[in-house]
Order: structure tokens, then sequence, then C-alpha cells
């Protein structure tokens, strides 16, 4: 820590005791005690496919190899281990066609035949790779917000955080889509280009919004201890404890950081 501001030090103190709380006392107990994909309804028709299609309402476990539909004017959303949301818009058939749980990460993959998904994964919920596909493109991500598409022979990947790599599926090509481009992918062609913020963007966006708050809230209310001692060794406030912690569940903190961090505390672990 040789060489390091006394100012930037007390950053990387308080941030260790943050991400340890997060990452070791909050997010694996999270992940192991919750279940892997949860699906709930929300509004108007939406079936599931568990042999054969049934009706579906409220919420309800669902495992690899089911399918969800849903119908005019009905929302649903998949969470995945408490901590990451799908949501589905009207007249989508999504398929669960992975979700592997190992100790050195978590994966989620899904089959999106039609409709309209977002996808709001966060980097601190264990899951070390989530992939979508569509009959035209495969998104792969970890730790990022996107928006997809399926209609009229067309995929759309729309990214709202971070960066998606989507690959085209007739030639195999892996593009990088960054934030705010969009990638337009059918049979043989890939193009990406700015996209113009849409209603269901914007409403997602802020639905990510609350689902953040609620994580933050769970933390809080969950291990009040651990933050309690936080603050009275940093002497934080409580909008310094709400800030480390919003920053830390949006991935705001650099590997570097929170690497840094975590070695103050004698960790070696990759988030």
């Amino acid at each position: 820590m040789k060489g390091l501001s006394k100012g930037v030090k007390i950053f990387l103190a308080i941030l260790a005791v943050i991400v340890a709380v997060i990452l070791f006392v909050f997010v694996i107990p999270l992940v192991t005690e919750s279940p892997p994909a949860v699906l709930m309804v929300h509004s108007g028709k939406v079936e599931l496919a568990q042999s054969p299609f049934r009706d579906v309402t409220g919420t309800t476990q669902i495992s690899v190899g089911n399918s969800v539909k849903t119908y005019p004017g009905s929302e649903a959303s998949i969470v995945f281990f408490g901590s990451s949301i799908l949501r589905l818009g009207e007249n989508t058939t999504l398929t669960l066609s992975e979700l592997d749980i190992r100790k050195e990460g978590k994966r989620v993959s899904l089959k999106q035949d039609t409709g309209r998904v977002w996808n709001k994964v966060i980097k601190l919920s264990g899951i070390e790779e989530y992939s979508l596909e569509t009959p035209d493109a495969v998104a792969t991500i970890r730790g990022t917000a996107f928006d997809s598409w399926v209609r009229d022979n067309l995929t759309g990947i729309l990214v709202a955080e971070n960066r998606v790599n989507v690959t085209e599926k007739t030639s195999a090509k892996l593009t990088e889509v960054n934030e705010n481009e969009q990638a337009d992918v059918s049979a043989g062609t890939l193009f990406v280009h700015p996209f113009v913020e849409d209603s269901w963007i914007k409403e997602n966006k802020e639905k990510d919004e609350q689902f953040l708050l609620e994580l933050r809230e769970k933390i809080k209310s969950k291990y009040w201890i651990y933050l309690l001692i936080a603050k009275s060794q940093y002497k934080l406030t409580d909008e310094q404890v709400n800030r480390y912690i919003d920053n830390a569940l949006r991935g705001t903190y650099s590997q570097d950081q929170v690497d840094s961090a975590l070695n103050q505390l004698g960790f070696e672990i990759k988030v």
C-alpha cells in the first residue's frame, strides 16, 4: 500500500468492507439460498411449458427445459438467484436451456423464439456467463443490461449498459456491441448502429433502478450489524453507505479497485 495517499487508503478500506459485505455476506448466501430461477406473472395471460403448456399466475419456480409464453397485454419476469432479472414483453416465447450451478460461477442460457425481452444481470450476482440465443444470433454478457427482440426474420440486440458480444449464427462472426448501440442481425448479416430509446427501454431502466433499490434495502435490512460496524469504524453517513452499495451493485468500481480492496482483507477473488 506504499505510495498511496491517505484518502485513497481510506477509500480502499471502506470499499473493502462494503465489497466484503456484499460478496461474502450477502451475495453468496443469496445465490445458495434463493431458487435458481423464479417466474413471476405480473399481468395478463402467461403459460409455462411443463409438458404441456399450462396457465400460470403468481410466482413459480422453473427449471431447464421450461418455456414461458406471454400473450397480448401480459407481462412476466424471471429472477435468477435472487439477484438478476429478465422481463418478458407481450407475445414472447422464451426457453430456459441451461442453468448450471458451479463453484467457479453460474451459467444461464436462454432461447428466445419470438417477442421482446429485457435482461438485467448484476456483476456481483455470481452469474459467470449469461447468454441469450435467438433464431439469428447469440448474445453473451457478464454484468450488463440489454434489450432483445425477434420479429420478421430479424433480431435486434440493444445495449443499455456496458457491452454485449453478439455472434451472427450463420457466419459465426462475433461482434462487440457497445453501450447505446444496436445490432440488427439476420441470416448472414449483422449491422451495428446507435439506437433510439423507446418507451419499453425507458420503462425497464426505471424498473431496474427499483430492482437495485430493493436489493440495497435487503442488504441493509438483513446485514445491518455489519454495516453498522462499517459506519462506526469509518464515520460513514447513511448516504455514503447507500452510495457505496449502489456503486458496487452497478459495477461502478473497476476490477483493480475491487482487487485492491479485497487484498486488504487477505482475499484474492475475482468478481
